[in-house]
Order: C-alpha cells, then structure tokens, then sequence
C-alpha cells in the first residue's frame, strides 16, 4: 500500500500528522510518500517530528521530499528516509546523490543507494603547515586527490568531481602558497573521471 501526500499551498506550517490522516490496519506493507521537514517540530514546510513518526500505526516507511541531501534518519521499522535529489542540482548538493531502491519481501523492508549523478560535488581539506616549497605543494595535493576519488570510486565513478579546496593549518608563505594554487588545475589530470577545481579557501 503506498499512501501519499503533499503541499496544497505554498507554505504548511500544522503537520499533516495532525489532519485528518488515515490509520491503517496491518494487514499489508505501507509506504508513506510525503513532502515535508522530518527534521524540525517548527517549520513551514509541514514540519514532521522523526520520533513522532515511529509510532504511527500501520507505516512501515516514511520516504520524505524537500531535502535535496539524501538522510537515513530511522533505518528500523518504521524506516525514515530522505532519498534526496537524484542528481545533484548545484555545489551545495555535496556528495553521492542517485535513487534508491526499497524492497519488500514478507514484511521486511530493505533499501539500497544507486549513485547515479554525473557529477559528485567534494570539499576537500588540506593541510599546509608543513609546506615549504612548490614540490611538496604539488605532491600534497596529489595524493590529496588521489586519496578522495579512491574512497569516491569504491561506490560509484561520476563523471564529473567538482572540488572546493580548504587549505588548512599555519604557514608563513601564504603569497607563495596562493601563486602555487593557481596550478593547481594542472594536477587534474585523470583517466577514471573529470575533476574541476570550483573555488580555493585559505
């Protein structure tokens, strides 16, 4: 049974579990699709409280909208989960982003992310207090890189990965370090996906 719901004005801001919502019987599987802040008691987007929901007879999964960030919020019954967007609409939209596949056999409720998003948008944390010279720059953030899309590549391989670069720590050489940041897309060069560098923060 899939029960479903969503806005009838621009803003909601009582919570449809105050309305007039249906209970159910258990005599199937019942899937929730709704639009709403399960994060929040206070919202105007029909503000959903998580705990509220795990004792509400009969759903035996709430699947949410609105947050573009994907969220297992309860991964027992009931599950609690904002698949997110399935691509990832813009550099706030961080992470692995796809759909999901829930499945039902006997009662039981699995669900499985499938990446799916070309493109993968990454903050990037470096270190350069140890930085002295442009080849240990270079070398750092390499391996930097490296290290990231090998933890990225063990779920799926995007098309495109777009960085924005932190570099942290203390280190007198800051002119220097911002004129070597500036090569820094000439450290892009991989087979396995694109990489662009969007924006460096010291």
């Amino acid at each position: 049974r899939i029960l479903g719901w969503s806005f009838t004005e621009k803003y909601i801001f009582d919570s449809a579990l105050d309305m007039d919502f249906p209970e159910f019987n258990d005599d199937m599987p019942t899937l929730a699709i709704i639009h709403g802040d399960a994060y929040q008691s206070i919202s105007k987007y029909n503000p959903m409280k998580g705990e509220k929901l795990k004792h509400i007879s009969g759903v035996d999964a709430w699947l949410f909208g609105h947050i573009h960030k994907p969220d297992v919020i309860n991964n027992e019954n009931p599950l609690i989960l904002y698949p997110g967007s399935p691509h990832a609409l813009n550099p706030n939209e961080k992470g692995i982003h796809g759909v999901w596949l829930i499945t039902i056999d006997d009662w039981k409720i699995d669900y499985q992310d499938i990446p799916l998003s070309p493109v993968c948008y990454q903050t990037l944390t470096v270190d350069v207090s140890t930085i002295n010279s442009e080849t240990e720059f270079r070398k750092l953030i390499i391996s930097a890189f490296n290290n990231h899309l090998a933890e990225l590549m063990e779920f799926y391989a995007p098309q495109y990965v777009v960085f924005d670069i932190e570099l942290t720590g203390t280190n007198g050489n800051i002119l220097k370090l911002r004129k070597w940041s500036d090569e820094i897309t000439n450290y892009t060069n991989y087979d396995t996906c694109n990489i662009i560098v969007r924006t460096i923060e010291y």
